[in-house]
């Protein structure tokens, strides 16, 4: 009977000190109940996050504010008498403005610098050029040019965005490129004699020397649009056209380079 509870005894005390264990509490003299806290996970270190689009496209609206070129004319007697004017300086300019349009597309190469190929859309610009002369005869004559002009630019850009690309970027950018001319022109002399008018109309295509330096900020829509809002500097190389008169003078005019002032509106849509 003694062996009998001696066993239940150990019994109940093993089946004790197995419950505390499974419970984490530590039971004894001066100790205090613990609870188990689990190690902390660790957490990893933040990567720059790569943009998420390489390619893009571009369209642009502009204007560009009138700015007279050089003129010149060269071929041409004037007057008449033993010294006729072979050349007249004092011409009197007015030229327009200008409508442009523009295309392209783009790559974004570093996170501040881009770059792309563009193309513009010119509307068409008068540039009337007159001048007086009074031979010693006395005569007194008016002679008129006009040119239409007909361009489209074709223009590589790289552009330096100050910031990171993201709500407000602004930048600066320079590109360098053709412009391809279309001109054509008529020409006018008369005088108060009755001598017949010296007249002549001619057309000429050449290809020259374009440049750009740009200003701008762009603002973010969302991540695939962006509008573009910007000022750019345009150079344009001369160019020249050379008519037959009806005196058998071969007239040729030259219009000089000019910088041009543009205001340029766009937007970017990025495509992959």
């Amino acid at each position: 009977m003694k062996i009998k509870l001696a066993c239940l005894g150990l019994g109940a005390l093993l089946a004790a000190t197995g419950a505390a264990q499974a419970g984490d509490f530590s039971f004894g003299s001066g100790l205090k109940d613990r609870v188990e806290v689990p190690a902390p996970i660790p957490v990893p270190a933040p990567m720059p996050v790569p943009e998420g689009f390489t390619y893009y496209l571009r369209g642009d609206l502009g204007w560009s504010f009138a700015k007279e070129p050089s003129f010149s004319e060269t071929g041409a007697a004037f007057g008449v008498g033993l010294l006729p004017y072979s050349a007249l300086s004092n011409h009197t300019l007015t030229t327009d403005g200008v409508f442009i349009g523009t295309i392209g597309m783009g790559a974004y190469l570093t996170p501040h610098i881009r770059g792309d190929l563009t193309l513009d859309f010119r509307s068409p610009q008068d540039i009337d050029a007159s001048a007086t002369y009074l031979d010693p005869g006395p005569v007194n004559g008016l002679v008129t040019d006009r040119v239409h002009a007909n361009r489209v630019v074709g223009l590589v850009n790289a552009y330096w965005d100050l910031l990171p690309r993201g709500t407000f970027s602004p930048y600066v950018g320079a590109g360098v490129g053709l412009v391809y001319n279309d001109l054509n022109r008529t020409h006018l002399t008369t005088d108060d004699t009755p001598a017949i008018p010296k007249i002549g109309s001619s057309k000429e295509t050449s290809v020259s020397l374009a440049a750009a330096l740009m200003g701008g900020v762009s603002f973010s829509i969302d991540p695939r649009w962006a509008v573009d809002v910007s000022y750019r500097a345009l150079y344009l190389d001369g160019a020249s056209v050379a008519t037959t008169l009806n005196t058998a003078e071969v007239s040729k005019v030259t219009i000089g380079s000019v910088w041009e002032n543009q205001v340029r509106i766009g937007v970017r849509f990025n495509i992959w």
